[in-house]
């Protein structure tokens, strides 16, 4: 019989900064957090979490608006 699996909660964004701080990760990719959108620590800017699926899909979409953003643009 499996373990039964916890779900993941959200990461407060002192817990974002200590993960940093202990990877001293450039990009953050952390399973254990459900964010897919963290801000980043000592910055004003936000990163995704590239181990959420969710941050996945978001890429894959913004990557499909701008081609075609690009392409009805320069024809």
């Amino acid at each position: 019989m499996s373990k039964p699996t916890m779900p993941k909660r959200r990461w407060s964004a002192e817990e974002v900064s200590q993960w940093y701080e202990k990877n001293g990760a450039v990009t953050y990719a952390n399973q254990d957090d459900a964010n897919w959108v963290v801000r980043k620590p000592k910055s004003l800017s936000w990163t995704v979490n590239w181990a959420n699926p969710k941050a996945i899909g978001f890429l894959a979409v913004l990557t499909a608006a701008v081609c075609i953003l690009t392409a009805l643009i320069i024809p």
